[in-house]
Parts: structure tokens; C-alpha cells; sequence
């Protein structure tokens, strides 16, 4: 009878281990699985951000053109933050102003509607570089500026009730604006406009700045080169139709004297 008893303990036991640990088990390797798809998914995500990079660097190395590296830079940001809108501002040192350049997501039309309630046209901004401002804070400090609010980020000059109700719209709960830096120098920033959900990686826009920005200060410096050697071409043309006008004009004064039976008087 104990032997029974012993042995109904033991089956018994085993049961409620089986109960226990399987499920614990399943959980564990549900987990494992999980967290291996997570740990996969964010290599891939890496690796992506890498690649958009790489091929950031040689985009902007094959074009000369500002405007549409404008552009490339601007999509690019999108692209790699996962924001909504993106804008790009350039410092403009004679009139103290940033000056927006090229906006991207205004098709969106959630977008479209925000502007509308705001009566702005993102395109056509200007920001002026006072003391105590956002911009100006960014130029002395060379640090990316984040916040939650579009009052804020428009220097409180746009009624707040109305920029929380745009905010609510378009779901926007977070900005970024990133420095573009040449070496030391500032010369704009791009504007990410992120909504709720999208997390954005700081450091990667960051490198994203410093490439984009070196690109700009290329293409400025191309285009200024450009610009210098049309002058000249311009002022070689223009000397040469002078000289040719006064070989001409020579000309026509030996052939006259020739008509009366004089001597040249150029020699041509």
C-alpha cells in the first residue's frame, strides 16, 4: 500500500512538473523568439541607416547643381528620420535671416490643411537671427534643438491655441532641427517634423548633417569658381568685339585714304 501511495505521489509530481515546466518552456522560447526577431530587425534597420549613408555620400558628391542638392538633401532627411515634413533653411549673413529653401511633404494632405489654418506659406519663411532666440541659441551652441511644441519652435509669434489645434491634425508631437555645420561655420539647419510613434535617431541626422553640409559648402564654392569664369569669359568677349571693332574701323580709314591716293595710316 505505501509502495502505492509512493508511486501515485510520484506520478502526481511529474504531472504538476510537466504542467509547470512546459509552459514555462513554450514561454521561454517564445520569448527567445521574439527577442531574436527584435535583435534581427534592428541589424536591418542598421544596416539600412548604413546604406542610406553610403548612398547619401555619393549622391551628393555627383551633383553640382544647389538647388537640386536642395532637394536630394531634403528627401534624404525624410527618408532616413521618417518624418512627415522636412524642411531646409540656409543662413543668409548680409540680411541676418535664415531663409527656408526647399520643403518636403507638403503633399500630404493633413499638411496642406495645417497650412491653410495657419495662413503660412513654409516656402516663402524667414527667420530673423536675434539674441534670445531659437537660432541664434543653435548658432552659438552648434547643438540639434528638439521640442514637443510648434509655438515654441515658431518663437511663440502664432497663436498657441491655434498651433496645439495644428499639432492635434497632423499628429506631430515632436522637432527637430539639426545644424548644418561646415567645420565650424554655421550655414542652416534642416527641420524634421515627426509624428507620434516615429523615433528619430539623433546621431545618424547628425552625420547626415556634417555630409550634406560639407556638400553645400562645395557646390557653393563650385558655383562662386562658375561664376568667376563667366565674368572673365564675358569681359574676353567683350574686349575682343572692342578689339575687332577698332582693327575695323582701321581698316576703313586706310581704305579711304587708299581712295584719294594716300598712305595707309594703320598698319593692320
Amino acid at each position: 500500500m505505501t509502495n502505492i501511495l509512493l508511486a501515485a505521489m510520484i506520478v502526481l509530481l511529474i504531472i504538476i512538473l510537466f504542467l509547470l515546466v512546459i509552459p514555462a518552456r513554450e514561454r521561454k522560447i517564445k520569448k527567445s523568439a521574439l527577442a531574436s526577431g527584435a535583435y534581427d530587425e534592428l541589424i536591418r534597420q542598421e544596416r539600412e541607416k548604413l546604406r542610406t549613408l553610403q548612398e547619401n555620400t555619393i549622391a551628393l558628391g555627383s551633383i553640382q547643381d544647389s538647388d537640386q542638392l536642395l532637394k536630394v538633401i531634403v528627401e534624404n532627411a525624410k527618408r532616413i528620420s521618417g518624418a512627415v515634413l522636412v524642411a531646409i533653411t540656409l543662413i543668409d549673413t548680409k540680411k541676418n535671416v535664415l531663409e527656408v529653401k526647399y520643403v518636403s511633404g507638403l503633399s500630404n494632405p493633413l499638411i496642406q490643411t495645417a497650412l491653410k489654418m495657419l495662413h503660412v506659406d513654409p516656402t516663402k519663411l524667414t527667420f530673423p537671427v536675434v539674441e534670445g532666440s531659437i537660432i541664434k541659441g543653435q548658432i552659438d551652441s552648434h547643438q540639434t534643438y528638439v521640442t514637443d511644441s510648434f509655438y515654441v519652435l515658431m518663437e511663440k509669434k502664432i497663436d498657441q491655441k491655434l498651433c496645439d489645434a495644428v499639432q492635434k491634425l497632423t499628429g506631430i508631437d515632436k522637432i527637430c532641427d539639426i545644424c548644418l555645420m561646415a567645420g565650424d561655420k554655421f550655414i542652416g539647419q534642416f527641420v524634421c517634423f515627426m509624428r507620434v510613434g516615429v523615433e528619430a535617431d539623433i546621431s545618424l541626422l547628425e552625420t547626415f548633417a556634417r555630409q550634406c553640409a560639407q556638400a553645400i559648402s562645395s557646390v557653393d564654392v563650385i558655383t562662386k569658381i562658375k561664376e568667376q569664369v563667366d565674368e572673365v569669359e564675358r569681359m574676353n568677349k567683350f574686349m575682343i568685339g572692342r578689339e575687332m571693332e577698332i582693327v575695323n574701323l582701321k581698316n576703313e580709314i586706310n581704305e579711304m585714304l587708299a581712295k584719294q591716293g594716300a598712305l595707309p595710316k594703320y598698319r593692320v
